[in-house]
């Protein structure tokens, strides 16, 4: 069995805020990690309309110069996830609906990796606001990337080196505008997300 199924009685959640932040701006707040901490520095990532980028932090205070990941095919909704001195970043393009994801490598200079681009996967679109990637790696290397949005639920395992994508949403339950949140205990991903109820499903990593 590829994925298992949990229904939670109850879920909790705690988010602390202060002033001029608005319910749409909270949009993906649990799904995404915008910010993360490596090698002893903050990353913070964002989009325009054209380009994803990061900035980086010793402090959280003081921010360096905006580096460029992706300027392609209208790039958004950047997510991202530490493993090690390596940061995985994953993104979607408005033109040619792909899931992207390329790595950060902070021990070395912050060298980006080779950017490993999936197939068209259906239709993402910036205006929509369930379009978005979640992001979780195991402890093997293995990338686990799902959208659950307006028009496309998709779910995919990507070896990154070789860049060879495959597509896991068969079983796992999701259906658009489901809004996954990721996460990998192990070589097992575990994605929560709503599918008229709150719906949990683990993939225990085999084909």
């Amino acid at each position: 069995m590829l994925f298992a199924f949990f229904l939670p009685e109850k879920a909790f959640a705690s988010v602390v805020l202060s002033g001029g932040f608005t319910e749409a701006e909270a949009q993906a707040g649990g799904q995404q990690r915008k910010v993360v901490f490596a090698n002893s520095n903050w990353y913070a990532f964002y989009n325009d309309a054209s380009t994803v980028f990061y900035k980086k932090s010793s402090d959280g205070s003081t921010w360096g110069d905006a580096v460029t990941i992706d300027s392609t095919n209208s790039p958004f909704a950047p997510t991202a996830w530490v493993e090690g001195t390596t940061i995985y970043v994953g993104w979607l393009r408005d033109t040619g609906d792909t899931i992207n994801v390329n790595t950060i490598n902070t021990a070395s200079s912050d060298n980006l990796g080779t950017q490993c681009t999936s197939t068209d996967l259906g239709t993402f679109a910036t205006t929509n606001a369930t379009d978005f990637v979640s992001l979780a790696v195991a402890d093997s290397g293995v990338v686990y990337a799902a959208v659950g949005g307006a028009s496309t639920a998709v779910v995919v395992k990507l070896t990154f080196s070789g860049c060879s994508f495959s597509t896991i949403t068969t079983g796992s339950g999701l259906t658009t505008n489901d809004v996954p949140a990721m996460t990998t205990i192990g070589n097992n991903l575990h994605m929560a997300f709503s599918g008229g109820e709150l719906l949990n499903a683990v993939y225990d990593g085999t084909n």
